[in-house]
This record gives structure tokens, C-alpha cells and sequence, in this order.
């Protein structure tokens, strides 16, 4: 008998963890960048939000808090998408705080550097665009069928849904 109650226990113990799993909110601090040596010098949230009834649409995003003045700095909302956008492009080639370091490549990880806007400092969300193909990074995924093959300027209500929903759990 006591194993039938042991094995009750476990049970009702993987049960409770799966019920928990799904109640988690997919988001995670970076502190380190492969590439990038040391500690990253700024704040740095990547994750995923929800969007649609049954949120089925999981478009990625990454925020980079403000270094100067967090409650007072604008905020600003930078997408991409497209065929081969990258969700770290924004980051290392246009807006973002780090870039790649030029140099001959010698078949590693490229180098990251501290960027030229690094001065910048401002808040910066991006979301990741809802355009999704079968990529290694697998940076936006959708659970049915077409849920994020479409570029943002194609779907503004999702992107309009996912930035709602995330400045409603993130308040400045």
C-alpha cells in the first residue's frame, strides 16, 4: 500500500506542475550575448506575448530599457518582418545598442561591440514582426496554421494586440 500512495503523490505532483508550466509568462532577462564578452552594459528583456482569443499568435519581441531616464524617456516600438528578417537585425544593425565588430571571419561567432547609438539610451521595444518561416532561430512561432506568416504591415491589428498587451504587463 504504500507504494500505491507514493505513486498517488507523484501523480498528483506532475499534474500540479504541468498546470503550473502553462500559467508561466514567457519572458527572461539576457545578461550575456554570445560574442559580446562580459556582462551586457543595459538592460535587456526578451520574450513572448500572447495574441488572438486563444492566443495562438506567439510573436518574439526584446526590450531594451532606457539607460538615462526609464519613467521619462519616450518609448519606441521599432518592427520588423519580411522573408529572412532576422530579430536581431534591428538590434546590431539599426537602432540597437550592440553591433557586430568587423573583422576577417574566421568560422566562430562573430564578435558584438557596443554600438554607435549606444549613446542613445532610450526604451526600445521591438516586436519581432509575425512573419515566421521554418528557421533554426525559430525567434516567432504560431500554434495553428498561417498564424505568422504574414509581415506586420499586413496584420496591424496582432502587432497593435501584442504592443497592448505587453505595455499592460510591463508599466513604465
Amino acid at each position: 500500500m504504500p507504494y500505491s500512495n507514493h505513486s498517488s503523490c507523484i501523480l498528483l505532483l506532475l499534474l500540479i506542475l504541468q498546470t503550473c508550466s502553462q500559467l508561466v509568462v514567457s519572458h527572461s532577462l539576457v545578461k550575456f550575448l554570445p560574442g559580446f564578452h562580459g556582462h551586457l552594459p543595459f538592460e535587456l528583456e526578451t520574450g513572448y506575448v500572447g495574441v488572438g482569443d486563444s492566443e495562438d499568435v506567439q510573436p518574439f519581441y526584446y526590450f531594451i530599457k532606457s539607460q538615462r531616464n526609464p519613467k521619462n524617456d519616450p518609448l519606441m516600438l521599432w518592427l520588423t518582418g519580411g522573408p529572412g528578417c532576422s530579430g536581431l537585425s534591428p538590434i546590431m544593425f539599426e537602432i540597437g545598442p550592440i553591433s557586430v565588430k568587423y573583422e576577417v571571419y574566421n568560422g566562430s561567432l562573430p564578435n558584438l561591440e557596443l554600438g554607435h547609438r549606444h549613446g542613445q539610451r532610450v526604451a526600445i521595444v521591438t516586436g519581432h514582426g509575425m512573419y515566421t518561416r521554418t528557421y533554426s532561430n525559430r525567434m516567432t512561432f504560431a500554434t495553428v496554421k498561417g498564424g505568422g506568416d504574414t509581415a506586420p504591415e499586413y496584420k496591424p491589428d496582432e502587432c497593435f494586440a501584442m504592443f497592448g498587451r505587453w505595455i499592460s504587463e510591463n508599466p513604465l
